[in-house]
Order: structure tokens, then sequence, then C-alpha cells
């Protein structure tokens, strides 16, 4: 029989995992992605660690364990540049700042990207912007501008990044929209190419999902589509199936397309490999009315239920309904996985301040953690070689947009 764990954050945000045992609460005090020096969650007593020590003093590494960002909690954990560690808990750093409405992030393993959505339709005032993983403060790179974002909202996918490239999705005239491919260094002059990779034809463009080989998207003929990267436009585009999902993920056997409508016969979380799906019949449905979706080692993590339920599916079926591992009274805005959690960002509502979880894996035992708290107007996830990023929109004018990053 299914229990649900209650995590208490200091906003009295509630969130419930699937899980067995007693129902442990984190602690009212959460890192604070806002301000740099709130509380941390309750872990273990630093001061515990070496019992002939000096009280949180490791003579294994000559640190503190409560206090050194190098050795933050244990023996070389490191927090990363500019971030503090408070008893023991690496809290967020703040990469930049004075951002334009930054809406989507993408990270390779020396940068990350930031789609900005500026100040809107028909303003040409979006732009791409890159900084080292370590940050760049008030001064980042601007690698294209001179555009507009999508016509409709831009989510939290619509830029990719590979080692030597990046990937967005831009609009060229009202309804014309492409997918653009510049260097990790910047497109020539800062500007659009003039031969996109993928040009819409005529159709919107929603949402895409990269790997380092292949790029999956959709147009709003509801088709779609896959293809090679880095090859150039055209070529090598295939159609995989129709659906109007709002979100994809893919891994080396299969495309998966999240739906949120509530239609009986069109919501849901959908499956076709990657090579397509040659009739309707072919298209497996796992899972309901879906919005979020990510996959790793080959299990999904979706959000159903208006967005405010996460839940796990073994890319083959779990029986149309998932695992929970969590539940929010506030709405899931975007997911991220890795080998070692789920890690989704949560909207400024229902007493909730906006906050980055993580849900351990294989099934978020002892309940979601709270890496940060105080995120805002979060947008966009991202998690890469142990770091969690996001994105707080902010406002475009002035711009006020920021990106931080914890260590998981």
């Amino acid at each position: 029989m299914r229990r649900f764990l209650t995590v208490v954050l200091a906003a009295a945000t509630t969130v419930a995992a699937a899980c067995t045992g007693e129902d442990p609460d984190l602690a009212a005090a959460t890192p604070d992605a806002s301000t740099a020096d709130t509380s941390a969650p309750s872990v273990p007593d630093a001061s515990t660690t070496d019992a002939g020590a000096e009280a949180g003093f490791d003579a294994g590494c000559d640190a503190t364990l409560a206090t050194d960002p190098k050795n933050c909690g244990s023996c070389g954990r490191d927090c990363g540049q500019g971030a503090e560690c408070k008893a023991g808990v690496c809290q967020p750093a703040l990469l930049a700042s004075k951002l334009s409405a930054p809406v989507s992030i993408a990270v390779n393993d020396q940068a990350f990207f930031v789609l900005n959505a500026g100040s809107g339709v028909g303003a040409d005032s979006a732009n791409v912007v890159s900084c080292p993983v370590t940050g760049c403060g008030t001064a980042p790179n601007i690698v294209v501008q001179g555009f507009d974002t999508a016509k409709y909202a831009p989510g939290p996918r619509m830029i990719h990044a590979t080692t030597t490239d990046f990937y967005w999705v831009y609009r060229n005239s009202f309804s014309d929209h492409s997918i653009g491919r510049c260097n990790a260094a910047g497109c020539p002059n800062r500007q659009p190419p003039q031969t996109p990779f993928y040009y819409g034809q005529g159709e919107w463009l929603g949402q895409l999902y990269g790997t380092t080989s292949h790029l999956v998207f959709v147009q709003r003929n509801s088709a779609v589509l896959r293809t090679p990267i880095p090859v150039p436009a055209v070529a090598g585009v295939g159609y995989l199936f129709t659906d109007s999902g709002v979100e994809f993920a893919m891994d080396d056997e299969f495309v998966y397309s999240a739906d949120r409508s509530n239609a009986v016969d069109y919501g849901g979380l959908f499956r076709c490999p990657v090579g397509g799906c040659a009739s309707s019949a072919d298209v497996v449905k796992l899972l309901p009315s879906t919005t979020h979706v990510e996959v790793a080692n080959k299990v999904l993590y979706a959000t159903l239920e208006k967005s405010k339920r996460l839940v796990a599916c073994d890319r083959l079926g779990c029986g149309g309904l998932g695992t929970t591992l969590a539940t929010s009274p506030s709405t899931i805005l975007a997911v991220a996985a890795d080998d070692v959690g789920v890690y989704f960002l949560t909207k400024v509502e229902a007493g909730d301040p906006g906050s980055v979880f993580m849900c351990k894996l294989p099934d978020c035992k002892g309940g979601p953690v709270a890496l940060a708290t105080g995120v805002g107007a979060g947008e966009s996830i991202a998690v890469r070689n142990g770091f969690v990023y996001w994105v707080d929109r902010g406002t475009a004018d002035p711009p006020t947009g920021t990106v931080h990053r914890v260590r998981r």
C-alpha cells in the first residue's frame, strides 16, 4: 500500500513522496537562491564525522566539513566556484544576472547557454548568451541576437548544446519558425545564420530535445520530427508520428512525446521507435495526460495531473499509471534527470516561493529534498556533472533575469 511522505518548506509548501517507513520532515529553512546567507536543510552533523577531532573537523582532508566549500559535508565534496557551504550543505551560487527574461537553458561540459525572450513579439530583442559553467556575473557573452522567440509561449526546452555547437528555436516572421545552429563560440556577426539548420516552411515549431547525435521537435501540423546533428538543414529530417506534444525526450531506442491535452484520444505520454512509427497502431501510450518528460537509464520521469504529480515509468510500460515519486501543491515547471536523481522546478504558488527539488533514485526514499527555495519565476532546469542549473525569468526591461546552480 502506497504511503506519502511530507516535505515542509519555509513558506508552508508541502511535497509528498511515495515510499515506506516513518514520515520525515525537511528542516523548515532550506537554501534560498535569492540570498547568500539563508539556512540549509537538516543534514547529518558534520561534527560527528571524526570522533577524535575538533567539532566539524576531518583530519582525513584537513577541513571543517560544516563550512569548507571544497569539502562540504564530506571530504572532496566541492560546492563549486562562488558557492558557500553551511551546516555541511552546498548553497546555491549566482552564475549570471541582468538577463533579459531568460526562458531556457542548456549546458555542456564547459559552458551554459541561455535563450532570453527579450521584450516580446516583434521587437527582435531576443538573444542567446553563454557563460563558463563557473559563471560570468553581469557580463555574459552574446552569441546570437536580433530575433524573436517562438510564437507561442517559449518553454523550458527551446535550446540544446553539444560540445561544439548550440541549437535554438526562433521566429523568422509571425508564422515562420526555424532552428538555428551555430558554433559554441557564437554565430558570425552575432546574427542568426542565413541558412537555418531547419526551416519550418510557414509552420511554427515547438520545443526541441537533443542528444549528442539527434534533435526531436514538433511542427504545428502535429508532425513529430527527428534529425541527425550536426548535418545541414533538410537532409536527414525524418517524420516519426503525428502528435501535438508539448515536450519530448529521446534515448537510444525510442522517442517520447508528452501531450497535456485532456482529450481521451490525445492526451498522454506516447512512445515511438527512433526510426519512426509505420502507422498509428505502432504508437504506444504509456501514461495519461502528461506535461513534462525526461528519460534516464531506460526510465521515464513525467508530470501528471496538471503537472503536480511526478511519476516514474519503465520505458517499456508501467501499467498506464507509473509509480508516484512526489506530489506538489504548486505546479512543476520543468524536470531534469541523471544517474543519481530527478530534479524539478516548482512555480510560485500555493505558498511555495518557487523551489528546486531533488528526488534521489530509484524511489525518492525519504522524500524530495529542497536544493533551493525562493527561486522566483523559474523557467528551465538542467543537470550536468553533478550540478543543477536553473533560470529565474525576472523581467526584460529592466533586465533582472538570473542563472543559478547548486551541487546536487
